[in-house]
Parts: C-alpha cells; sequence; structure tokens
C-alpha cells in the first residue's frame, strides 16, 4: 500500500513538473484563448513591381492580453511579403478591434496570383501565437508597361491612284490607229489633255 502511494505521489509531481515547464499549459493547447476573424481589402488588380497595399480589419476576442501580428504572405513559395504588428491597449472587455495595413510590391510575372493574409494573436507575455486566422484570396498581376494601349494610325486605302509623268523629251502625238491596235511600243507616254 505505501508502494503505491509512493508510486502515485511521483507520478502526480511529474505530471504537474512537467505541465508547468511546457511553453503552453494544457488549456492553452487544446482550447485557443483568443479568436481571430480578419475582414481585408486589397485591389482586385495590381501592376507588376508596382507596390499595392491590403488592409486587414481584426476582430480579436481574448482573455490575454495580445499582441497582433498580420503577414501577408506569398501562398506558393511560402514567401512572407510583408509584416505588421500591433501591441493593444488592455480591454475589460477582451474584445479589441484593429485595422492593419500590410504594404507589399507585386511580383513581376503577369497573371493570377494567390496570397494569403494571416493574422496571429500572439500573448504578450510569453511570445506565443494564441491564436490565428488564415484567407486565401487571388490578385490578378497585369503586365507593367501596360501592354494593347499602342494606337493605330488610319490611313485610308485610296481607291484610285494617279500617277503624273514629266516626259522631258518631246514625244509624238499617236493616231487613232496605233492607240486602238496597241502598236505603239516606242516607250514614250502618250501625250494630251488626260495625262498630266
Amino acid at each position: 500500500m505505501g508502494l503505491r502511494r509512493a508510486i502515485s505521489c511521483s507520478l502526480l509531481i511529474a505530471v504537474v513538473l512537467l505541465t508547468t515547464s511546457l511553453p503552453l499549459s494544457l488549456g492553452q493547447m487544446c482550447c485557443s484563448p483568443c479568436n481571430v476573424v480578419d475582414n481585408f481589402a486589397g485591389p482586385p488588380a495590381v501592376q507588376a513591381g508596382k507596390p499595392f497595399t491590403v488592409v486587414s480589419f481584426l476582430t480579436v476576442w481574448c482573455y490575454l492580453l495580445p499582441r497582433i501580428r498580420v503577414d501577408l504572405v506569398d501562398a506558393t513559395s511560402y514567401q512572407i511579403l510583408s509584416s505588421a504588428t500591433f501591441l493593444v491597449q488592455y480591454s475589460t472587455s477582451g474584445v479589441y478591434v484593429i485595422s492593419i495595413a500590410n504594404n507589399a510590391t507585386a511580383r513581376f510575372a503577369p497573371g493570377s496570383w494567390s496570397l494569403e493574409v494571416r493574422a496571429y494573436a500572439i500573448d504578450a507575455a510569453s511570445g506565443f501565437p494564441v491564436g490565428q486566422w488564415l484567407q486565401m484570396f487571388q490578385i490578378l498581376v497585369l503586365p507593367y508597361p501596360p501592354q494593347g494601349t499602342t494606337q493605330a494610325i488610319d490611313t485610308p486605302t485610296p481607291a484610285s491612284v494617279s500617277i503624273s509623268f514629266i516626259s522631258t523629251q518631246p514625244t509624238l502625238p499617236l493616231t487613232r490607229q496605233q492607240i486602238a491596235t496597241g502598236t505603239h511600243r516606242t516607250g514614250t507616254l502618250p501625250t494630251g489633255p488626260w495625262f498630266k
């Protein structure tokens, strides 16, 4: 009986020591102490290589004093394009309404681009995340400079083309027979009022 009691006490002490030495308590591991909801606004399209802004409108319910971090992430490469942090002032209600802007530069490859907004509530005392929210969206990257903006120059197609020849040598007038039979082959043009 004494051995059983000693083992039970030893196990209880081990569990208490183990749970207090963990960075998160058991309550924090099974249930999130903070809830984060994010609505965001950003442009539907941006020009390649140009800056743009995505604004997150966060509502955070938290019983801890959180620090809020919002990352704008390339969903393909998982590269963080922009990160913004905000330390909230204590609220007795535990509800925090915040807007945070993330400024980034568009990639140079045109086409559809998948991005993520990741919002975190971080315990200001321990530095560990205690709530998060993730939303993926797409943005259209337009080529820069914009293509297809060249202006075509309209040149009217003439219905008839007139060519004028100036003769420096005197030519002989053609006879009617030469004009009718087409036997005139001297290389000179006929003269007359219709050739000017």
